[in-house]
Order: structure tokens, then sequence, then C-alpha cells
């Protein structure tokens, strides 16, 4: 019976590494040039719960949207504790504005959601 149980806990634990390396989309610094819009070279975004989306870099996750965002700041979130301006780069064209975070990030981790 133990080493029923103990194969079990591997396979599931399998299972969820996997699930996790295929969820989302990376993105990388050297595709998008000046109109990279973090302090990092690579992330990867992606959707859960309730369409919201977030950024993982590292072992680090951001939330990157509204609906995010507000399960973050209400302490409920089980996949990040932070918010995104926390690796967004400033605008050097636009002083005190920020470089945007490109449309389809966002469009493309909804998608994943509503395929879910």
């Amino acid at each position: 019976m133990r080493k029923s149980s103990i194969i079990i806990l591997i396979c599931l634990f399998a299972v969820s590494c996997a699930n996790d390396s295929t969820k989302g989309t990376v993105y990388k610094k050297e595709d998008f040039g000046k109109t990279w819009p973090f302090t990092v070279d690579e992330v990867k975004i992606y959707c859960a719960g309730y369409q919201e989306v977030y950024v993982k870099s590292n072992e680090d996750v951001y939330a990157l949207n509204g609906q995010a965002q507000d399960v973050v700041s209400s302490g409920q979130s089980k996949e990040a504790t932070k918010t995104y301006e926390e690796i967004w780069l400033d605008n050097p064209e636009s002083p005190g504005y920020k470089i945007p975070v490109p449309l389809d990030f966002i469009q493309n981790a909804l998608n994943e959601c509503e395929s879910k």
C-alpha cells in the first residue's frame, strides 16, 4: 500500500509540473527590442482563475491585469503576491510613463482561460 501511495504522489507531481510547463506563452526581450516592457529578459504570461493574467519570470509571479491585481490585493491569490509594476520599464522617450504592455500578451492569456 505504501509503495502505491508513493507512485501515485510521483505521478500527480509529474502531471502538475507538466501542466505548468505548457501553461502560458513565453516572450523574450530579444524579439521586441525597444518596445519590451519589462526589466527582465524573458517572461511567461498565462491565465488562471477567472481571467486573471499573470507574468512569471524565473520563480517570481506578478499580477498583470486588473482581475489578477484584485485577487493579489485581497490576499487570496494562489499565483502571485506582487504586481507587474515591480518589473515594468519606464519609457525613456516619455518621462513619467511606462512602456505599454502589448495587448496581444494579455489577449493570448485570456484566450487560454477561455479554452479551459
